[in-house]
């Protein structure tokens, strides 16, 4: 498992920009790369993905959280969660 977090301060012009270069790749076929902090990392996202977004504000701040999640192989429609591929024995 991978899991890089950063936190930056940008101005409105740099955070177009950042999610210009994000929608660019998306739109693309195929890998492209994501700038994560110091972080270059490939990512190759599923059509269709599953897109969630949040925002609070609290009267003296303010936040929008935008997250695409997608998985790799098959997903079972009812759960979520990847199929079977009948290696694991089920318990009666």
């Amino acid at each position: 498992m991978i899991e890089i977090e950063e936190e930056t301060e940008m101005s409105r012009e740099e955070i177009a920009e950042y999610f210009e270069a994000l929608a660019e790749g998306f739109r693309g076929d195929g890998e492209f790369e994501v700038v994560v902090g110091k972080a270059r990392i490939d990512v190759d996202p599923s059509d269709p993905s599953e897109v969630e977004v949040e925002y609070e504000d609290d009267g003296s701040e303010a936040e929008l959280e935008i997250e695409v999640e997608w998985y790799y192989g098959e997903e079972d429609d009812e759960t979520g969660a990847e199929g079977d591929d009948g290696d694991e024995e089920s318990e009666e």
